[in-house]
């Protein structure tokens, strides 16, 4: 019989053309032909390179399978559709209180941490001819569920900032990289501008002209301040939370006479001339050197496990998505519990009312940014700026920031408050203060870090962080445009699942049911031939 040109399936039995072969569904074949182990290939495949193209190409030379990039495209798409349907049904019944009990032992101390990054979206192009429209930057929220294994302690085991965060290049360069990530914040060079003074020019350890990092246990040549440099790779292992700490080091409460002979930049002595002087410095004990043959602390927590769960949608939403995964990883009955985040206010909104609970703790590098470009600021250069940035992050690493904004105001009452009216530029040193004391005092309460570090709790984000660079490997550049909402969500979703270390991506396509019919796209393009006639 003739095949109908009609939308509506015809009433006698199909054409003896198409193929129906009953062994399809028990071989697991989906409706492109392809068998389960074949399509999870080529899926995570379009979750993990860089493009769909690039997918294509790799999955013909490694894996035999020759299909083209649009196609690859369209079958991540589908499955990333799939995957979000999951996550909205199985939110749906958490929220509903249709729970099911997580199997398994709860874990010992788990972590939450929720950051966002940035992808282009558009619009559909159908009907408005070729090219981008309707394009621009949205938000993807991010989160990460780690299960984390370490001890607790009596004391806190490492009371004295790590050797890191005083190595005076390093610290220049985790600003400069936090501020090309957050903002917030000026930069220390307009910062110095602004001061009268230039601004130094630190040379990351490591880098052309700087030679190599010293080797661990060797101390390099002393920094501002009589703090000695740091074996880079101990200390980039603190700021992961990937190795133990490094053990503490005494820092000098005085600095030097050539940093205290140090004059203060034009501006900022005419400005404080003649005023009372600022608080009195931090009386901040010296940590005696430790023996030689003392073990690191075991602390920062070792990571075990990482889940995470990725989406566009508003932060009501996602806040429910993220309990709902934390609720299926038995995170709600582990003794020890972290919820990370920065200074964002919807950050702790989440906290608040999903995650009650959970220890809330800030983020470490953000205060020490914040303090690190006031200090710049006040002191009116680097060499002057040093100790008093060292005294200010030692205080806020052993829980004392009542004390850092006690010296902020002091420094505030010298130098004035910002003019009203239009905001003064970004880097006037009083708009500085402003915001450095905002943050310190809207988030004291989530930094008592020594009680964290005692229960084996993690203090920084940088698991997020990290988490963050990795889903905009995949889904963030100036030359990719995803449909806005389908097309950026459902890449989302796979991205999230390849970096998930609990396998859901193959459990997902290994549970997908198979189709007795194979996919014909001449039969598909006249259905939607005759849908549009």
């Amino acid at each position: 019989m003739a095949s109908s040109a009609t939308a509506s399936p015809p009433v006698t039995a199909r054409p003896a053309a198409g193929i129906f072969f009953p062994q399809r569904p028990p071989l697991g074949l989906d409706s492109h032909a392809y068998s389960r182990s074949v399509l999870l290939k080529l899926v995570e495949a379009g979750g993990q390179l860089k493009s769909f193209a690039l997918a294509a190409r790799m999955a013909r030379s490694l894996a035999e399978v020759t299909i083209s990039g649009r196609h690859l495209g369209e079958l991540t798409r589908q499955v990333g559709a799939e995957l979000r349907a999951d996550r909205d049904r199985r939110t749906d019944d958490y929220v509903h209180h249709r729970r099911q009990e997580p199997p398994g032992p709860a874990p010992q101390a788990v972590a939450v941490g929720v950051d966002g990054g940035r992808l282009q979206a558009r619009v559909t192009t159908a009907g408005r001819g070729p090219g981008v429209h309707g394009h621009g930057w949205k938000e993807d929220k991010v989160a990460c569920l780690h299960v984390l294994k370490g001890p607790t302690f009596a004391a806190d085991p490492h009371p004295q900032p790590p050797r890191c965060f005083l190595d005076a290049p390093y610290v220049a360069q985790l600003v400069r990289d936090f501020q090309a990530a957050h903002g917030g914040l000026p930069s220390v060079e307009e910062v110095a501008a602004a001061a009268g003074e230039p601004a130094a020019t630190p040379v990351r350890p490591g880098s052309a002209g700087h030679g190599p990092p010293p080797a661990t246990g060797v101390t390099a040549a002393p920094l501002p301040g009589g703090v000695a440099a740091a074996d880079t790779a101990a200390a980039a292992a603190v700021v992961m939370g990937a190795a133990a700490a490094v053990t503490d080091i005494p820092t000098s409460p005085t600095p030097p006479a050539a940093i205290t002979d140090t004059p203060m930049s034009p501006t900022l002595a005419a400005a404080t001339a003649g005023m009372a002087p600022a608080a009195a410095p931090l009386d901040l004990p010296v940590s005696p050197a430790p023996p030689a043959a003392a073990a690191d602390p075991a602390w920062p927590p070792e990571r075990l496990a990482r889940t995470c769960v990725a989406s566009l949608c508003d932060s009501a939403t996602f806040a429910k998505v993220v309990a709902q995964e934390a609720y299926a990883r038995h995170f709600f009955a582990a003794p020890r519990r972290a919820f990370l985040g920065d200074g964002q206010k919807y950050n702790w909104s989440i906290q608040q009312k999903w995650f009650k609970d959970f220890e809330p703790i800030a983020d470490f590098i953000h205060p020490l940014s914040y303090v690190y470009v006031t200090a710049m600021a006040v002191a009116g250069g680097a060499a002057a700026g040093w100790p008093l940035y060292v005294r200010w992050l030692t205080a806020c690493w052993q829980g004392r920031v009542a004390e850092v904004l006690h010296e902020l105001r002091g420094w505030q009452g010298r130098l004035g408050a910002p003019a009203p009216g239009p905001g003064p530029p970004e880097d006037d040193v009083r708009e500085v203060l402003r915001r450095t004391l905002g943050y310190l005092q809207n988030n004291a309460s989530r930094m008592d870090y020594p009680r964290y570090r005692q229960q084996g709790l993690p203090v920084t984000t940088a698991h997020v962080e990290s988490l963050i660079k990795e889903v905009n490997y995949r889904v963030k550049g100036t030359e990719k445009f995803w449909n806005d909402p389908e097309g950026a969500e459902a890449i989302l979703q796979v991205r999230a699942a390849v970096l998930s270390d609990d396998g859901r991506l193959e459990r997902h396509v290994q549970s997908r049911p198979a189709s007795p019919y194979r996919y014909s796209r001449r039969r598909s393009e006249k259905r939607k031939t005759a849908q549009t006639t």
